[in-house]
């Protein structure tokens, strides 16, 4: 809806002439991990299996705001002191971060891996991820697999993402853009929630919403309906004015 909103804003474009169609995820291939997937792929990074674990996927540029995220974690840090950091990344940022990390001191704190060839040991690996972006053209890929493996979030209330905190998933936590105090507090409400054994609902609004049948489907239902319409009814399906 936010891209929607800038393209009448800013491009013009009449709402008319707009549909929304969100972006998929398959929860065929990404599911939950059972306790031997989770005991492999913490292995295989390394990672005890014992401590909660925050993830994060995300290019080390302004767009993803790493400062932020690693800020908020240091603070998340202090109260919580085997939490731990698995983050994929990689940018033109890397050397600031890395500074930065050294001055927070949370560099034995903080696991940065390279991109994976597969994603589901990631997911497979963490007890909830963190997204710390400026901006985003819709729900960010990662966080619609994460909720298909049944995964708990922490994000920012980013351009792209304004309306995921009212979208009735039970647990998700927000911030705003660039407020680290905050994003440490909903990382603190996402690892004691850990504790609680909630039921959640990430997975079946997946299931009900985001798969390829319904995002691709309408895609496919838009061109098959102006397709079969005459040039007539096209025109008041995308009407010009």
């Amino acid at each position: 809806s936010d891209e929607a909103a800038f393209a009448r804003r800013v491009l013009g474009v009449p709402q008319a002439k707009q549909k929304i169609v969100h972006n998929p995820t398959d929860p065929a291939f990404f599911v939950p991990a059972t306790n031997k997937e989770r005991l492999i792929a913490r292995e295989k990074f390394d990672i005890p299996e014992d401590v909660p674990v925050l993830g994060s996927i995300g290019r080390l540029t302004d767009q993803k705001d790493p400062a932020t995220l690693y800020r908020a974690f240091a603070k998340a840090a202090r109260s919580h002191s085997s939490l731990l950091l698995l983050h994929i990344g990689e940018g033109p940022l890397e050397r600031a971060i890395k500074v930065l990390s050294q001055e927070l001191g949370v560099v034995g704190r903080i696991k940065r891996i390279p991109y994976q060839d597969e994603p589901r040991l990631f997911y497979s690996a963490i007890d909830g991820l963190v997204m710390s972006s400026t901006y985003e053209a819709g729900w960010p890929i990662v966080i619609l697999e994460a909720m298909s493996c049944g995964l708990s979030f922490v994000t920012t209330t980013a351009p792209g993402m304004s309306d995921i905190g009212s979208a009735g998933l039970s647990h998700c936590w927000t911030a705003p853009v660039g407020d680290a105090g905050g994003l440490a507090v909903a990382m603190a409400h996402l690892v004691e929630d850990l504790e609680t054994g909630r039921p959640c609902n990430h997975r079946t609004v997946i299931q009900q919403r985001f798969t390829p049948d319904c995002c691709y489907g309408a895609v496919c239902d838009l061109y098959e309906r102006a397709l079969s319409l005459n040039l007539g009814d096209r025109r008041e399906l995308w009407p010009t004015d």
